[in-house]
C-alpha cells in the first residue's frame, strides 16, 4: 500500500482541502469537490515524498490544499464566455428590447383610459336586460 493511498493521508487531506475551504470568502462548495480536491492533495503530496519533501515542507512554500480545491472547484464554474459585465441598459440598446419592471414604479404615471361610452351604445343597450 503507497502512502497516498492510505486512509490517514486521505483524511489529512480532507482536513487540509476542508480547512482551506473556510478561508474563501463566501464560496461553499459541495462535498464531492473537496473530496476531489483531497485526493489531488493526497497525490500531489505522494509526489513531493518521491523526491523527499514531506507533506508539511509544503505549507512553508505554497498553499497546495488551497490550490487543490481552486482547480478542481474551476470545473464546475461558468464558462468564460457566458460570463459578461455589460450593463441591462446596454444591451437593450444592442438588442433594441427593453428590461421592464415587473410591477410599474411609484413614478410611473398609470396607464391612460379609454373615454366612457355614450349610454345609447350597443354594449350599454345588450347589457341592460331589455329586449
Amino acid at each position: 500500500m503507497s502512502t497516498s493511498d492510505s486512509p490517514a493521508s486521505s483524511t489529512e487531506a480532507y482536513a487540509a482541502v476542508e480547512k482551506a475551504s473556510r478561508s474563501s470568502r463566501g464560496t461553499l462548495y459541495a462535498p464531492s469537490v473537496l473530496e476531489r480536491a483531497a485526493e489531488l492533495l493526497t497525490d500531489m503530496w505522494a509526489a513531493g515524498e518521491r523526491h523527499g519533501v514531506t507533506a508539511p515542507e509544503w505549507a512553508w512554500a505554497v498553499d497546495l490544499a488551497g490550490g487543490a480545491l481552486d482547480v478542481v472547484s474551476r470545473r464546475y464554474e461558468r464558462p468564460e464566455k457566458e460570463r459578461t459585465n455589460v450593463s441591462p441598459s446596454r444591451t437593450a440598446r444592442r438588442t433594441g428590447t427593453a428590461f421592464t419592471p415587473a410591477r410599474p414604479s411609484p413614478a410611473t404615471p398609470p396607464p391612460a383610459r379609454r373615454p366612457a361610452r355614450p349610454a345609447g351604445s350597443a354594449r350599454a343597450v345588450a347589457g341592460s336586460g331589455s329586449g
